[in-house]
């Protein structure tokens, strides 16, 4: 998964590239989202230290408050330009966001990424029907089973 997404991204963003090879470490969710006045966003993934390739499984999930209806489908790729940024996001795994999209079937316009902190944060092929504007807070936490498994 991780690796498949990165390639999407690289030939989407091809300036995602530049920012990849200097980056410590990065992250690849793949990611539901369903909104009607409340917004609901869930998820798994992996986070990727790049110089160990050591890959710490994890989970998301966020809410918010939102005017939309419908859901989407998507991967989310996150860039992390340093160990402490990269760390914060395993250990403490917190993201607030307001976004604005709009996707009908596989055809999706919205913001595809934002670098704030030392992190790039990527959206990748969104699929579904969803009209949405939202405030949201996720919570992304390691899956201590499938980490400790490897």
């Amino acid at each position: 998964m991780a690796e498949t997404a990165l390639v999407k991204l690289f030939n989407q963003q091809p300036s995602a590239k530049t920012l990849y090879d200097n980056a410590y470490g990065y992250a690849v969710f793949d990611s539901r989202k369903f909104s009607l006045m409340f917004h609901t966003n869930a998820g798994s993934g992996v986070a990727v230290e790049r110089e160990s390739d050591k890959r710490t499984y994890m989970r998301m999930f966020g809410v918010g408050v939102a005017l939309g209806i419908g859901g989407k489908f998507y991967q989310q790729v996150v860039i992390f330009d340093s160990k402490q940024a990269f760390n914060d996001f395993v250990e403490k795994g917190w993201e607030a966001a307001s976004e604005a999209s709009v996707v009908a079937g596989d055809e999706g316009e919205e913001l595809g990424a934002h670098f704030n902190g030392g992190v790039a944060v990527y959206q990748l092929d969104p699929k579904g029907l969803l009209i949405d504007a939202n405030v949201s807070g996720s919570k992304y936490w390691v899956n201590e089973e499938l980490t400790n498994s490897q």
